[in-house]
């Protein structure tokens, strides 16, 4: 049996989709085998074609609802979609990235990239640094959309707002999260950490700075979440950032991993630093700037190696993974748990930070080490680790935990396994499960000043599936979902290699061959059934009722199957050939 079709989150897809007087414009993130817009419920469609990346359009008219139905033909492997040479790509020290994944409104795919290490650094620190192409980058954040192109026409100038940062050019800002109601937020590690280090004019040196900064999406409006005064009370460097809620609904969290903070956990058990704490919003008891100390979530190795690289929560778990930068860790092959092993370099832990349920250690897995960004797919079906190799490694999630025998490895500039190449970086997923990276020039070392024989581009890649995705509006633009259909290659002799998935009107169409061309003569509408379940593990059962399957050009020829599909996240397909 293989897996052909599962519906989930990934690939291409209409992004920043904006109803501009009856004209319903969007970005596509790749080039599209064909789009088709489905309006008012699915009751009329009009085919648009193959489409290219970039901008594109097409006339409301009358209705009052669409869907825009964007199929592809994947590659079979990891992909790079983005261009290298694009101007609003070029960095220095891009760190963290973000990516908008709430389809309900236009800044839907919105990619945010935290910029270090500006063309003039400050305090005379160094020499004028351009980008690859020439380009000058100041510190703070860039707004990019997802076909590269500049998101706000901002041009070399970093989105700033009135935030404050410390000084140092290697970690402040340093992250960047979207929330889900489109807010951004911006980490930054200057912290005691940073200020204790010596002397004051070196390029990691910095007096504290604003800890969590809320931003609108285009930075029009920023504050403060902590009292820049309170540092070692309620922040202390921020190196990994997550955040549930919002201000505006008054059920914010703030989780951030954190160089120096002290205190207790929700046990009442004192935690050393690093950890991960968790700050909550209450409008009355602790308004902004929040003052109240954090409640600790989770320690990572007991301060022996004495980072931690980057942090995120699994949105289908709530299980907390946890990475710390390091080349030595030697993790632990006997099992789990902190007392067993306070040297691995990536944890798995349950959504309460307590139990240790998977660490990198485990088989002797320590493919992650100097791991510096962590990222978990919207879906809850991939993981990406960023590490100081130069390459991005891309796991599938079982049941919440990284699945080992289907590790792949992006490297991402040459000789990765030589030295430390590209630290300090991000990684993320946007809501159709491509992946987004940052490659800073600046490869470590005690000064980690920019080396401008690496690149330091923001790159995207996708992960290859051949995809069906929907992104829908009404005419208010404010009521937006997003789903798809993916397509995975078969491999195994007689098993059904995909070849198109078309939707229309809430029904998928899976077309297949087996391993003759086109089909194996054998093969009738009778050798497959079609399954589905609801995890990607397991639990698979033939659909009830049954999916009529037909070979329209006759024997030998490609099969179809018609299904109606719940378009929604985690629904997955498979075709059973019997």
């Amino acid at each position: 049996m293989t897996l052909v079709a599962l519906s989930a989150n990934a690939h291409p897809y209409a992004s920043s989709v904006t109803n501009n007087n009856g004209t319903v414009q969007f970005i596509l993130n790749e080039n599209a085998t064909a789009v088709a817009v489905a309006f008012d419920n699915g009751t009329v469609t009009n085919a648009l074609g193959a489409l290219a990346k970039g901008a594109n359009s097409f006339s409301l008219g009358a209705h009052t609802n669409y869907s825009i139905i964007v199929s592809n033909l994947g590659a079979g492997t990891i992909t790079q979609t983005s261009d290298d040479t694009s101007n609003a790509l070029q960095f220095i020290a891009p760190r963290g990235v973000g990516v908008n994944v709430n389809p309900q409104r236009p800044t839907f795919g919105r990619i945010y990239v935290v910029n270090s290490w500006p063309s003039v650094t400050p305090d005379n620190l160094g020499t004028t640094n351009a980008t690859g192409n020439g380009r000058l980058v100041g510190r703070g954040i860039y707004a990019i959309n997802q076909d590269g192109s500049d998101a706000i026409g901002q041009g070399t100038n970093a989105l700033v707002g009135n935030m404050v940062f410390g000084t140092s050019v290697r970690y402040s800002p340093y992250r960047v999260f979207v929330g889900p109601d489109d807010s951004v937020y911006v980490g930054d590690l200057s912290g005691s950490y940073t200020a204790a280090l010596s002397p004051t004019g070196t390029y990691s040196y910095s007096p504290p700075g604003g800890g969590v900064w809320w931003a609108s999406p285009d930075f029009s409006s920023t504050t403060n979440l902590f009292d820049t005064n309170d540092i070692g009370t309620v922040y202390d460097g921020v190196q990994g950032l997550y955040v549930t809620g919002s201000l505006a609904a008054g059920n914010l969290v703030v989780y951030a991993d954190e160089w120096s903070e002290t205190g207790t956990d929700a046990y009442g058990n004192f935690l050393l630093p690093p950890a991960i704490w968790q700050y909550t919003y209450n409008s009355v008891t602790n308004p902004i700037p929040m003052a109240n100390d954090p409640v600790g979530v989770v320690a990572v190795g007991l301060y022996i190696n004495g980072v931690l690289g980057d942090m995120t929560i699994d949105p289908a778990t709530g299980y907390i993974y946890a990475a710390q930068d390091r080349t030595s860790a030697a993790g632990d092959s006997t099992g789990t748990g902190e007392a067993n092993n306070n040297n691995a370099t990536l944890y798995v832990y349950d959504s309460t930070g307590t139990n240790n349920l998977w660490e990198s250690g485990i088989g002797g897995a320590n493919i992650y080490d100097a791991t510096f960004g962590v990222a978990v797919s919207p879906d809850g079906n991939w993981l990406a680790c960023a590490t100081g190799f130069a390459t991005t490694i891309i796991t599938h999630i079982t049941n919440g935990i990284p699945d080992l025998s289907t590790v792949v490895t992006i490297a991402e500039e040459a000789n990765p396994a030589v030295g430390l190449l590209s630290v300090k970086r991000g990684v993320a997923f946007d809501a159709a499960d491509n992946v987004i990276t940052s490659l800073p020039q600046t490869p470590g070392g005690g000064i980690d000043a920019p080396t401008t024989s690496l690149p330091a581009v923001v790159r995207e890649y996708s992960l290859g599936f051949t995809s069906v995705a929907t992104t829908s509006n009404d005419a208010t633009g404010t009521n937006g979902a997003f789903s798809l259909v993916l397509s995975p290659a078969a491999s195994p002799s007689r098993s059904a290699t995909i070849t198109g998935v078309t939707a229309a009107g809430g029904n998928v169409t899976l077309t297949w061959t087996t391993a003759s061309s086109p089909s194996s003569p054998d093969d009738t509408i009778a050798s497959f059934a079609i399954q589905s379940a609801t995890s990607l593990s397991g639990g698979f059962s033939d659909l009830s009722p049954a999916a009529t399957i037909t070979q329209p050009g006759g024997a030998g020829t490609a099969f179809q199957a018609t299904i109606t599909a719940p378009l929604q996240p985690a629904t997955f397909y498979r075709i059973r050939h019997l």
